[in-house]
């Protein structure tokens, strides 16, 4: 499952800019190739510093679940990626304590505290924060080994699920950034040819 946010260049846009800059027709469609690619990364910043404000994740794990893609040369998409749910280590402050793990998720809500949780690597050597679950023969008890289980914490997918308002929000703002992006390199352009 993923989540896009799309954007693209009009073709009526694209004929304005042409009927503007009828001496620099060669060059209209790498400005707009390169208004594209300036507003995908702008936007993949503007998405991560969105999520960032709702969970406590560091800002690489966020960027991982976040894919940017040109369209042609007119238009791109970034797509945030749903994967399995984020370690409890990803987010910032997870500690191990005597009566179990604690991590802080979400920034506006307090402490979790995970008991009879650990952190210990996991597979690949990544740390990981687990649990030992209960023992269905022993009722109350916990299985001295395994399976053991893996605990998560939410992902920017779930998070932009579950607050709209952050999707639509980025939509707007690349709109803007797309149209600044485009206005300094057609300003860039029109330097260079009149020196």
């Amino acid at each position: 499952m993923a989540i896009a946010v799309n954007f693209d260049f009009d073709k009526r846009q694209e004929r304005v800019l042409l009927n503007t800059l009828k001496s620099l027709q060669k060059q209209a469609p790498r400005m707009i190739s390169f208004a594209v690619s300036d507003t995908l990364r702008k936007g993949k910043t503007l998405l991560k510093s969105e999520v960032a404000k709702h969970l406590n994740l560091k800002a690489g794990a966020i960027a991982r679940d976040i894919r940017s893609f040109k369209s042609g040369s007119l238009g791109g998409r970034l797509i945030v990626m749903s994967k399995s749910a984020k370690s409890l280590t990803a987010f910032k402050g997870a500690r191990q304590t005597k009566v179990g793990v604690t991590v802080q998720v979400r920034k506006r809500e307090p402490r979790e505290m995970h008991k009879r949780a650990f952190i210990a690597r996991g597979k690949g050597g990544i740390r990981q924060v687990f649990r030992r679950t209960a023992d269905p023969n022993n009722p109350g008890r916990l299985v001295p080994r395994t399976p053991i289980e893996r605990l998560g914490g939410p992902t920017p997918y779930g998070i932009i699920k579950e607050k709209p308002g952050v999707m639509s929000k980025v939509q707007k703002e690349l709109g803007d950034v797309y149209l600044v992006a485009l206005t300094q390199k057609v300003d860039s352009v029109l330097r260079q040819t009149r020196s």
